[in-house]
This record gives structure tokens, C-alpha cells and sequence, in this order.
């Protein structure tokens, strides 16, 4: 196993990159190749794109971590177990560079890979040896993007792409010098990888649970247009939807096509251009990793190796989800095919699409390198069988998210969202003792603040998108953090530009102290940040009010949907429940005269939301107030931060609550599994907790009932919906909050003792 984050940060990450040929601005992948000396103890690798690294054929681990542009944080692996005293290792590098902003990166348009050896001692160690890199890796550049805000499908030509390259023995004599090239002069930051490490494991298919006859010939992969057209048929969906469309039929015994399944390997013999099958595999559970399949074929052909995380009505996988092809494609001349993707994704189902092969197929492997943080996980177990595998399956959905960073779901987007990222971290921490996932949280979000204060709602992201109740959830978030590390150091690193979000909103303030924002008419700039540029982002952001799913038109879409024209009121409560967290901070800072100041605007804000916001007759909170008339929609959403914000007496906020979340008024805006993590704490702080467990699990059950491994997006599990989302994991909270009114079982004592403050808001 690799250790990253061993403490060798006294030796400076020093060096010159290497990379072959210029940039591009199509993806370009480059395979590097070199000799290691005998004394080498440890490496440390970075990449400007994905890399995966192998020492004499054996995989040791991907990278970089998620980090802004102007920062190289290297991972850390320790090579003393493989290293001969002959020094006749070979290390063999991967690095694609994606070239195109995605939510988990800004490509600054110099790639590279940076590479340094150390001794045993952890002194550099110049052996004299040199890269080489491969002409040629056979990677199509004219491919479309996967999604709109993630990386490229792959096209790997074998044709041109070198066999058995990671291998000791492998002939790189013809493969020129790798060239190396002076540093981009804009780097900020070196250090090391601050996430938790990465372990992956192997894991092969359970069962073949589909054979289809598929006669479309393979379409030609086109980049397309990267904008949605009426239909969403653009250039990241039309790759998904030609696999579709590939006239799947299930195959019966007196096909021609001959499909034996042995084991762990699928014979498939009597194929005939230009028809061809699909065989579809299940793992027996969600994995997040990259997709991986071994066959020998008689001839050439083409594959497509599609991932999906659930099956449509005719047992197909949904390869074409919500605008985006998961699936990449593979030509092989024939003979031996060993194939794992460059990048990572979520799945259950692998399907491999065997067209224009003459002759046998022999599939011997479909899988998945998993991968997860290396972490020790507690287990939960609150009594309840119910609760209990719902708890189950939120640890492990967790755990799925637990990535290069934490990332909200690991199909569509893979990006660390501020709002649902603090809450995940939290969990991470309160169940593995484990900060470091949280503490880079906190300290990036507010790493590149825009000249007018606002930060990004995905931290790492091309793309300057602002979600304004995100905004203020990072200053409730770094509270968080601070109750549960005591890390002071964090909080005055990062205590300006948490002020500089918050003196945003403060300029907004009316006469009564109310943020009249309307979130209908804010400025919307199609602006992305392609490349990168220092002086980014400029503040010309495309700005939203999110609160959760309902009324976004992107889930739930025949549920009440929160009304946020005019001025806010769960805007106005967040607004509340932020001064007091940044009250907090500011006296752990030692500004007691700041601090006051805040509590009393939040305190003077209670009177005036309740004259505006408050139904006396009806007892509950409208969504927001447009030309002085309240608005009739109600949201839970609402009601819920108007209780943690101190809105109403407990009294009140126990009525409120068993009404609206106890109820069944169909006209009333229901919280999503995201929000259910303030439900959970505004319940259980009004004395509710029967109500708190019959509704998680009347809302949690149709993920139960349908067999999930990992949590859904939303409640509805509608084909919109990613089926791993590590947000909706709020049963945690639900079985914590158990434990604290008994006795605790013995392995989770010292835990909970450590994390008292495990509550959110």
C-alpha cells in the first residue's frame, strides 16, 4: 500500500517537468517511462491531468488531488518494499491532459509531470536516469465530453497504442528523451497531497446478467456542439444515445452467436461484421473507480465499454443519463486486450459491446478498480434493523464519496460542492476521527475569492458558479469544523475572506435588515474560466439561490417546488444562522465587539422575518414576500431553517414541525435527501425524535425496497437522478442522535465522546 503522506515535506518538491511536445487543446495523453537507481525510498509524482503510475508492471496509485491552479500538491508513495538492490525497477507513468475546465479543475495550459526521488534518508536522489516517452499513446482527440462539466470519453486505439508498456521488460530503446521544460512561474503553493490516501482493489464481476444482439455498426465518435439543444441531444449526449439506439434484442439459444459463460470468463464465438453483441455485468454493487475489461479476440474490432449505475426496463444499462455517455470505446487489432479507463466513475453495470469482430471473443475480465480513502470506518448500530441498513448504506455511500476529494456524486459531476461537502466531511470525521478531508475543505473554499467576496460554490471548479445559500454555509461549515477540531490556526487563515462572503450579503441589507435578493433577476454570465488566469474569478458569476432540489426544475419535477422570488425567508434564515456561526469564529479569534454585533443583527432580524414571513392564522413560514404580499407557497425547507434560526419558540417550532413534516398537504415543498440533514437536527432539537425516525424512514424506504447499494440523489430515483449521492446520507445523524439518550455500544464510546458537537446548525 502507498503512503502519501509520510513527513518529507522538510526536502523541497524541487524540479523541472517533463512533458514530450507542447499543449494542446484537444486531450492528449502521454505515456513516460524510465529506470529507477537501487537507493531510491520514495517518490513523489504530480500532474497537470490525470496520471496513474505502476512500478515494474504493478499498479501503485492515480492522481493529482483536486487543487487550484496555482498550487502542485504532490502524493507521496513509498518504494523501499519493491526496489531491488540491482535497481532494475522500471517506473511507468500515464498523464492525460483533459485540456477542458471541468468542476474538479482549471487546466492552466501547461502539461506536465513532475517527478523527484528520494533516498532512504529523504535526501533527493539524482541516478542519473532519463524519461522516455512514447511517440505515440493512441488516444482519438476529436471525442466529445462526457458530461458538460467533466472529462472527455476515451478512445484508445490499440493500433497505435504500445502493449504491455508498464511492464520491466518492455523495449522503450525507440522512444525518444522525454525533454523537460522551466515550471509555470505562477505557482503558488508546493506541498503535499492533504487528503487521507487512495486504496484500490480489483474487483471482477459477480454475474452476467444480459446478452444482447446489437446491429448498428459503431457511430464515429465527433466532439459536437458543447451546448444543449432543445432535444439535449448536444455532443456529450449524443455518443450515450447512439449506444442506445444500437438496436439491443435479447439473444435466445438458436442465435447464431454462440455465448458461453465459464467462470470468471464469457466465450462469445460465431460473430459476423457488422452486427455484434452486448453483454452486461453486474458487480453486485455501486463501485467508484475505473472500469476495466481483458479479452482475446481472433481479429480486430471495436469495443464499448459502457458503466452505469442502473438498469432501464428492458435490462439495458442507462449508458445515456440526464445529457451524458458513460461509456468509452476501444479499437483493437486483435489478440490480447487489458483496458482500465484513465478516469473514474460510478457504476454497478458494465456493458461490453463487441461490433465488427469475425470469429471468438473470449471476455476474461469486467471490473472495476475501486477506489476509496484509506480510512478506519466505525460501524453504527441503533437498534432499529431499519434504521440500521439505512445507516449501513450511508456509511458505505459516504465512503464511495471519499475520493481524490470528497466528491458529491462520482458520475455526472465529481465535484466538491461547499454546502453538502461540509456536511460529508463532517461525517467522515465524526465516524473515522479522520480531519484532513475537512480541513482542506475549509481552507480552499475560500482560497480565490472574487474581488467583490463571493467564492465558488465547487471549490475547485473551472467555472465561477455561485449558489448564495452555499456562499453562507461556508462560514457555518468552518464553524463546524472549528467545534469539532479546536483547529484555531484554520480559522484565522481563512477568518478575512469568510468576513469578505458575508460584508457581500451585508451590502445588500434593506433598511430592515433583510437581503431583498430576488433570485429570479440576479446577473447570469455564460463566462467560464477555459484557462487559467490569476486575476480569475472576476465576480461576473452565474448566481442562483439553490436551498435544495425542489422547484430547480432538475428533480422532482411533478413535486411542489420552493417559491424564491422577491425576498427569501429561508435566505433570510440562513442569514441568521450564519452571523451567529461567524460570531463564533470571531470570538474564538478574539474579537468579542464583532462578535456581539453580529448576534444582535441576527437577533433584530428574528422580529423582522416573523412580521413579514409569519402566518399567524396558519402557523407556519411562506416561502418569501414579493411587493409586500406573502408568497403562498410553504416549503418544510423554510420552516426548518426558521427553527434553527431561532425564529420561533420550541413550543411553536414542535407544532410547526409535526404539521408540515408530519402532514400530507400535497401543496406543501417536501425536503430532498440533502436537506434532510437540517430536518433531522430542527426535529430532534423540538423533541420529535418518533417523528424524526417514522419519517427517515418512510422517506429512506424506496431506496431500501429497491435494493440500493449507495443513496440516491433525491427521493424520487427518478432517471434524473444520480444513484450515489453522499449528501443524502443524513440517516448518520438520525442513529448518532440515538445514541446520545442511552448507552452507547462499547466501539463507538470514545468516538462520540470525542465528537460531542456532532450536530450541524
Amino acid at each position: 500500500m502507498s503512503d502519501r503522506h509520510a513527513a518529507d515535506t522538510a526536502v523541497p518538491f524541487d524540479v523541472r517537468p517533463i512533458w514530450g511536445d507542447g499543449p494542446t487543446d484537444a486531450p492528449a495523453l502521454r505515456l513516460f517511462r524510465r529506470r529507477i537507481g537501487s537507493g531510491a525510498a520514495r517518490l513523489r509524482l504530480f500532474a497537470e491531468g490525470r496520471y496513474h503510475a505502476w512500478l515494474d508492471g504493478a499498479y501503485l496509485g492515480r492522481g493529482p488531488t483536486p487543487h487550484h491552479p496555482d498550487e502542485r500538491l504532490y502524493d507521496s508513495f513509498d518504494l523501499t518494499p519493491r526496489i531491488a538492490a540491482t535497481g532494475g525497477n522500471v517506473l511507468a507513468v500515464l498523464v492525460c491532459d483533459p485540456t477542458v475546465p471541468t468542476l474538479a479543475a482549471v487546466p492552466t495550459g501547461h502539461p506536465g509531470l513532475w517527478a523527484q526521488f528520494l533516498d532512504a534518508d529523504g535526501r533527493p536522489l539524482d541516478d542519473g536516469g532519463a524519461w522516455r516517452v512514447s511517440p505515440d499513446a493512441g488516444l482519438a482527440t476529436d471525442v466529445p465530453r462526457r458530461t458538460l462539466v467533466i472529462g472527455h470519453v476515451e478512445h484508445l486505439d490499440l493500433r497505435r497504442h504500445p502493449v504491455g508498456w508498464q511492464a520491466t521488460d518492455f523495449d522503450d530503446a525507440v522512444w525518444p528523451i522525454a525533454p523537460t521544460f522551466e515550471a509555470p512561474p505562477f505557482v503558488a503553493h508546493v506541498g503535499p497531497n492533504p487528503h487521507p490516501p487512495l486504496r484500490h482493489t480489483d474487483v471482477s464481476f459477480e454475474r452476467l446478467i444480459g446478452r444482447f444482439a446489437i446491429a448498428n455498426s459503431p457511430e464515429p465518435l465527433a466532439p459536437g456542439a458543447q451546448t444543449l439543444d432543445r432535444a439535449g441531444l448536444d455532443g456529450t449526449a449524443a455518443y450515450g444515445r447512439s449506444l442506445m439506439d444500437a438496436g439491443w434484442t435479447q439473444m435466445d439459444r438458436d442465435s447464431s452467436v454462440a455465448i458461453e459463460a465459464n467462470g470468471s470468463c464469457v466465450c462469445v464465438s460465431g460473430l459476423t461484421p457488422p452486427g455484434g453483441v452486448a453483454l452486461v455485468f453486474d458487480l453486485g454493487a455501486e463501485y467508484v473507480g475505473e472500469p476495466m475489461v481483458a479479452l482475446e479476440s481472433d481479429g480486430p474490432g471495436v469495443i464499448d465499454v459502457g458503466f452505469a449505475e442502473s438498469l432501464d426496463d428492458a435490462g439495458r444499462p442507462q449508458l445515456l443519463m440526464k445529457h451524458g455517455s458513460y461509456a468509452n470505446r476501444i479499437t483493437t487489432p486483435g489478440g490480447r486486450v487489458d483496458y482500465a479507463a484513465i478516469d473514474y466513475s460510478g457504476f454497478r453495470y458494465i456493458a461490453v459491446m463487441l461490433r465488427g469482430f469475425t470469429g471468438a471473443v473470449d471476455v476474461t475480465h469486467a471490473g472495476v478498480r475501486a477506489t476509496e480513502a484509506d480510512l478506519a470506518w466505525q460501524e453504527l448500530v441503533a437498534g432499529d434493523a431499519e434504521l440500521d441498513a439505512l445507516v449501513a448504506l450511508s456509511i458505505r455511500t459516504v465512503r464511495l464519496g471519499c475520493q481524490d476529494a470528497l466528491i458529491d456524486c462520482p458520475t455526472r459531476e465529481q465535484a466538491t460542492y461547499i454546502g453538502d461537502g461540509h456536511a460529508v466531511a463532517r461525517w467522515v470525521y465524526t465516524l473515522t476521527g479522520d480531519a484532513r478531508y475537512w480541513r482542506q475543505l475549509t481552507r480552499a473554499q475560500f482560497a480565490r475569492p472574487a474581488a467583490n467576496g463571493l467564492i465558488r460554490t465547487v471549490v475547485w471548479s473551472a467555472g465561477p458558479q455561485m449558489l448564495l445559500d452555499y456562499e453562507l454555509l461556508a462560514i457555518v461549515g468552518t464553524r463546524d469544523y472549528f467545534r469539532h477540531t479546536g483547529d484555531l490556526d484554520t480559522v484565522r487563515d481563512t477568518l478575512r475572506a469568510a468576513r469578505g462572503v458575508y460584508a457581500w450579503f451585508e451590502r445588500q441589507f434593506d433598511s430592515r435588515g433583510l437581503c431583498p435578493i430576488d433570485a429570479t433577476s440576479l446577473p447570469k454570465s455564460a463566462a467560464r474560466e477555459e484557462l487559467y488566469d490569476p486575476a480569475m474569478p472576476d465576480g461576473q458569476a452565474m448566481q442562483a439561490l439553490f436551498i435544495d432540489h425542489a422547484g430547480m426544475g432538475w428533480h422532482n419535477l411533478e413535486e411542489p417546488g420552493i417559491d424564491r422570488r422577491g425576498t427569501n425567508a429561508a435566505l433570510q434564515a440562513l442569514l441568521s444562522i450564519t452571523e451567529r456561526a461567524l460570531a463564533d469564529l470571531e470570538e474564538a479569534a478574539g474579537d468579542r465587539a464583532r462578535a456581539a454585533k453580529l448576534r444582535q443583527t441576527a437577533d433584530n432580524r428574528r422580529t423582522v422575518a416573523r412580521r413579514c414571513f409569519f402566518d399567524e392564522q396558519n402557523g407556519v413560514f411562506a416561502d418569501g414576500v414579493v411587493g409586500g404580499e406573502r408568497l403562498p407557497q410553504v416549503s418544510e425547507q423554510t420552516n426548518v431553517w426558521a427553527v434553527l434560526a431561532g425564529w420561533c419558540e420550541t413550543c411553536e417550532a414542535r407544532d410547526l414541525l409535526a404539521r408540515l413534516i408530519g402532514g400530507d398537504d400535497r401543496h406543501v415543498a417536501r425536503c430532498g435527501p440533502y436537506f434532510w440533514m437540517y430536518a433531522v437536527r430542527a426535529l430532534r432539537d423540538a423533541g420529535l425524535d418518533d417523528l424524526l425516525l417514522a419519517q427517515t424512514l418512510k422517506r429512506y424506504r424506496p431506496m431500501l425496497d429497491a435494493g440500493a447499494t449507495s443513496l440516491w440523489e433525491s427521493f424520487a430515483g427518478d432517471a434524473l437522478d444520480s444513484r450515489c449521492h453522499p449528501w443524502s446520507a443524513a440517516p448518520i445523524d438520525v442513529a448518532l442522535g440515538s445514541f446520545a439518550a442511552r448507552e452507547t455500544p462499547e466501539p463507538l464510546k470514545d468516538v462520540l465522546a470525542r465528537h460531542h458537537h456532532w450536530r450541524g446548525l
